[in-house]
């Protein structure tokens, strides 16, 4: 698993692929260096889009509040329904 952390890291930093195996033929830095100097020239992009994390939003206790009065003005078969369309868009993303 660290190997695989580490080929993510270097993935996301220098957006080069490295297989798995460069990591036990060339186990130390410098070993990597050199292959990750050869990937470059190789141009040896990395294959996926690197995914960028998204910042959590930041609720702020008004807009909490307001949601909860919101929230408690639903009937039960309202709040039923959001709650199984939540599930859904969840589960479908």
């Amino acid at each position: 698993m660290l190997v695989l952390r580490m080929l993510d890291r270097i993935r996301r930093i220098f957006k080069l692929e490295l297989p798995v195996r460069s990591v036990f033929d060339e186990p130390t830095i410098a070993g990597l260096a050199v292959e990750l100097q050869k990937a470059q020239a190789l141009g040896l992009k990395a294959r996926v889009p690197i995914l960028q994390r998204r910042a959590s939003p930041t609720i702020t206790s008004a807009s909490r509040d307001t949601l909860l009065s919101q929230l408690r003005k639903l009937s039960a078969e309202e709040a039923q329904a959001l709650i199984r369309r939540a599930l859904n868009s969840k589960q479908s993303a």
